[in-house]
This record gives C-alpha cells, sequence and structure tokens, in this order.
C-alpha cells in the first residue's frame, strides 16, 4: 500500500503537468493554484481553429473595401463598404475620386505643361 507522501507527491506532479499543459494551451495557468482552480480552466481552453489576437486598432466595415470581409473583435465577420479611389489621367490633369457611404471627395489636379522652344 502507497504512503500518503507517494501520493501527495503524485497529486503534485499531476497538478504541475496539469499548469504546465493549460499554458501550452494559451490558458493562463500557475503550478501554484490550486489543483481545482487549474481543473476549472479546462473550459478555456480555445477549440475549433485558430484564436485570433485581441486588436487595439479594429476596422470597421467603412473603412474597408466594398466586397472585401473581415472579422471583427467579437469573432464576426464584416463586409467592406468603403469605396476605391480612382484616378483617370487627361492630356490637362489627373481626377481623383473617392467615396463612402456619407461624402464624395474630387481633387483635380493640373499637369505642368512643358514649354517648348518655337
Amino acid at each position: 500500500m502507497a504512503e500518503l507522501s507517494e501520493y501527495i507527491a503524485a497529486l503534485t506532479r499531476d497538478r504541475d503537468s496539469l499548469a504546465a499543459n493549460l499554458q501550452t494551451m494559451g490558458v493562463e495557468a500557475d503550478a501554484a493554484e490550486k489543483f481545482t482552480s487549474l481543473v476549472a480552466k479546462v473550459l478555456e481552453i480555445a477549440t475549433g481553429g485558430v484564436s485570433l489576437p485581441v486588436l487595439s486598432n479594429p476596422a470597421t466595415a467603412s473603412e474597408i473595401l466594398e466586397g472585401y470581409e473581415a472579422i471583427d473583435q467579437d469573432g464576426n465577420v464584416i463586409t467592406g463598404t468603403a469605396q476605391q479611389t480612382v484616378n483617370m489621367e487627361t492630356g490637362t490633369g489627373t481626377l481623383n475620386y473617392a467615396w463612402d457611404e456619407e461624402s464624395l471627395m474630387l481633387m483635380i489636379e493640373e499637369s505642368e505643361e512643358e514649354e517648348t522652344d518655337a
């Protein structure tokens, strides 16, 4: 029959191993925690794919080009609504325009004409 000290040593090894395994799975855990606290943390292990980082400055739909998708802070898919800027060059200048849900921006830049000697 095993001595009480052997059971305690085995439980201590298992607790340390559980804490290390939780850390490997991305869950904050410390071997100094109680066994019951570590067991509860098993439910914090992310499942079902990649765990995404928390973004410090997440984009909104109006900041992503229309038709493109991204994942928001809550793991939801968002579809972009921003319009792409278009440039048109002519013989006399460039017209740049962009628009979104709230506004239209136009910018006309005249071309510098080259001087020719006659």
